[in-house]
Order: structure tokens, then sequence, then C-alpha cells
């Protein structure tokens, strides 16, 4: 069942939700008939966080609030941030950045209370999109920075690429190009270390009208 989930997780990062939903679907079996609640949790959230890929929002809550369910039975409190973290996500794509909000903040404190710098750096930057979502980019700036930061300092490359964009695209929106041209240009860097052609491309853009503004 773990290779199966494996296998998902693959699915995912190759942008096939579809694939990885029904890898997740037979390792979820396996977990059940084995009475392996922690993975069982762990499928959940991952089966749940495809599903919102595909737009099947409602499956995903099922899968997203089951997870969260037993993490908390479980008394396993990274599986509890994770879940807490993809209901943000889910909140977000369902257009109501208040509930999303209130599950991203309940992430990132849990995953302060055990110390885990990665659930700490995805709640902000889901936090930070939750604020942009509500048209405060200036509390989105922060927390894109506040995730920017942390990811750097964990090695966490791609989501601090990523993060970057976001906060670049916020500090333009509020007319401070100055805070983000340079972290841009380091996110620039690591993107095109990391073999990212597509970002690299979206990042140049976004360093040349930071820089010419």
């Amino acid at each position: 069942s773990s290779s199966l989930k494996s296998l998902g997780d693959v699915a995912r990062d190759r942008d096939d939700p579809e694939a990885a939903t029904e890898r997740y679907r037979y390792s979820l079996e396996i977990k059940r008939r084995l009475g392996d609640r922690a993975g069982e949790a762990d499928v959940l959230r991952a089966l749940g966080e495809a599903s919102v890929d595909c737009g099947a929002l409602d499956d995903a809550a099922e899968s997203l609030e089951r997870s969260l369910e037993i993490a908390r039975d479980e008394d396993a409190d990274r599986r509890v941030s994770e879940a807490h973290r993809g209901l943000g996500r889910l909140h977000l794509e369902r257009a109501d950045p208040d509930r999303a909000a209130e599950h991203y903040e309940a992430a990132r404190a849990v995953a302060e209370s055990i110390d885990r710098a990665r659930g700490v750096a995805d709640a902000d930057a889901g936090l930070g999109r939750t604020a942009a979502k509500r048209g405060d980019d200036a509390d989105a700036v922060d927390r894109y920075r506040a995730a920017f930061d942390r990811y750097r300092e964990i090695g966490a490359d791609r989501r601090a690429v990523e993060t970057a964009e976001r906060l670049g695209e916020a500090c333009r929106r509020l007319g401070r190009p100055d805070a983000a041209a340079e972290r841009c240009a380091d996110a620039l860097n690591l993107a095109a270390e990391l073999g990212a052609t597509e970002r690299c491309e979206r990042l140049r853009t976004l360093h040349g009208e930071l820089s010419d503004a």
C-alpha cells in the first residue's frame, strides 16, 4: 500500500491527478484492511488533495475531513496539521477565504507546536494566498516573505521559487517593486538550477517588470 501511495505521489508530481486518485484509492483499501489508521489518514489527505486537483471538491472535503478526524483520534499532530492545510486549500478553491484562513491558521499553530518548519512555511504560503484572495496584498506580502525565507532555510527550493513568484506579483499590485525584485532574482536563479523552464520564463518577465517599475 505504501508503494501505491508513492506511485500516486509520482502521478501528482507529473500533473496527472486522475491517475493519482486511482492509486490512492487502492492504497486506501489496503490501509483499511490492515487497520493502519495512521496510514489511512495519510492516504485520505493525499486523496483529498488530488481530488481538489481534479475539481472534485465534495469528494475532497469528505476525504480531508475524515483524515483530520482520524489524525485527531490518533493524536498525530503532523497529520492534523497536514489535513488542516489541505482543507485550507479546498476552501480557497471554493472561494471561501475566511474558512480557508481558519484551517491554515490551525495548520500553522500545530506545525509550530511540534517545531515542523516545513509545515509552518506551507501554512504561511497558504495564508498568503488567502490574503491575496481577500484583496489584502500587504498581508499577502508579509506571509509570502515569511514562507519564502523559511523555505530557503530548509532547502525547499521548489516551494521557494513558487512563493517568490507570488510575492513579486503581490508587491507589484501594491506598487512596491523594490520589495520583491531581489528575492525574485534569487528565485530566478533557483528555478534555473532546478531546470524549471516555464517558471523561469515567468520569473524573468516578472523580474524585468519589477526592475523597470
